[in-house]
């Protein structure tokens, strides 16, 4: 069986695929509801397209060059908290879902690569909601929301630190044991 960390970077790039696809779904969907215009999320559609090539290379960088790049990394959440940026700056109100994939990267990025790059990337996507709510009239008109959005930024993957570090000291523990068990010493 495959070393699970080896192909976490890969099960990622995959996950970004599959994730910028059902995107792509959603918004060319809400431009067909009543009272929205396709016109509007058309350039998010077309930004998706090419976050959608972008991915496929990244994907194929990482099955060329296998191994630990953290700046590799770093890129793959900057390409993912930019492409959720132009969706909720664009698209407003209608793509606040996408902020779900927001959280969903961030704390993807903690379990598969640990509590340091979670705090990577919930740092970048403070910045992005930052910068959304600067760019954005519509979101400068939601302050509670976006401060709801801060907070589950902050909230989420703070708690999920406090489970990984405790799952790293039980998966300690366990080996100890094991260890203590095996050398027969009471």
């Amino acid at each position: 069986m495959k070393d699970r960390k080896k192909n976490a970077e890969l099960d990622q790039a995959t996950l970004r695929l599959i994730v910028a696809t059902f995107a792509i779904s959603y918004v060319s969907l809400i431009g067909l509801l009543p009272g929205l215009k396709v016109a509007t999320y058309q350039p998010i559609i077309f930004y998706y397209a090419g976050f959608l090539v972008v991915s496929l290379v990244l994907r194929q960088h990482i099955i060329s060059y296998p191994g630990v790049f953290a700046l590799r990394r770093v890129f793959g959440m900057v390409h993912d908290y930019t492409a959720i940026s132009v969706g909720l700056i664009v698209g407003g109100e209608a793509t606040l879902p996408v902020f779900s994939v927001m959280v969903w990267v961030t704390l993807g990025n903690g379990m598969r690569f640990g509590s340091r790059y979670l705090a990577i990337a919930a740092s970048l996507a403070l910045l992005a909601i930052l910068v959304i709510y600067q760019l954005t009239p519509y979101w400068q008109a939601q302050p509670f929301m976006v401060l709801m959005l801060v907070a589950v930024t902050i909230l989420v993957p703070g708690y999920a630190h406090i489970l990984l570090v405790r799952a790293r000291e039980a998966s300690e523990q366990a080996t100890v044991a094991r260890a203590v068990s095996g050398s027969g010493q009471p």
